[in-house]
């Protein structure tokens, strides 16, 4: 098995985009989601045998409501889908695993209202030693600050089952996120701990890494 999460450093920055040989884009058109939904289902289902009961393996896809009702993201390079990301604002649709598994309506603040969850986030191999994956995330991140969304969920069971989750949760606590709840259980892939970050006040935090690349504009999706 491949690995899908396996930083030998834990979080890269990115420099301008154009400067590396990807850069990150919205997928608003419906042929750019298919092509992430082809891109996970390769990553997910056949490399690691998960969401084997939801794919479309007809069609060799993995997508579910929540592409159309989310904002999807895919790293390109050479005109192909190397890295994927999505987040589902709640104010649009709550994902039921977030109401049924990961306790959202218990967190402080006004969840329903200003929450989102953060999913199918992951890169090519051939691209871990590079900023994709931090690069997806930041983005990702900004995204949810234009949309006045404060408090983002993201879960790690997929980096559990694949052996990787000390690196992603390094890495995930660099950017500011906290554990919410140590193990919860996630359809279609198994345990994990659920993460949780409140946005603005991570922006208010003295040498907080996302404060200064959303401030210095560093991070840019197209």
């Amino acid at each position: 098995m491949e690995k899908l999460i396996g930083m030998e450093s834990v979080v890269q920055f990115p420099t301008k985009q154009a400067e590396a040989p990807w850069s990150v884009r919205a997928a608003n058109e419906p042929g750019l989601i298919r092509e992430l939904q082809a891109f996970r289902y390769k990553h997910y289902v056949l490399q690691h045998g998960m969401f084997d009961e939801t794919a479309d393996h007809d069609n060799g896809l993995l997508g579910d409501i929540h592409d159309q009702t989310g904002y999807n993201y895919a790293a390109i390079s050479d005109g192909k889908v190397v890295g994927s990301i999505r987040m589902n604002d709640f104010c649009k649709t709550v994902p039921t695993v977030c109401l049924m598994h990961f306790d959202i309506l218990e967190y402080p603040g006004d969840v329903l209202v200003k929450g989102a969850l953060v999913s199918r986030a992951i890169v090519e191999p051939a691209f871990r030693k590079t900023a994709m994956f931090t690069t997806l995330t930041l983005t990702m991140m900004r995204a949810a600050l234009e949309r006045r969304v404060e408090i983002v969920f993201i879960d790690t069971a997929v980096a559990r089952r694949t052996g990787h989750e000390d690196a992603f949760l390094a890495m995930y606590k660099a950017f500011g996120f906290k554990i919410w709840r140590p193990n919860r259980f996630v359809p279609g892939i198994g345990e994990g701990a659920i993460l949780a970050i409140d946005i603005h006040e991570e922006m208010g935090r003295k040498n907080s890494m996302i404060n200064g690349y959303f401030r210095s504009g560093s991070v840019t999706g197209q």
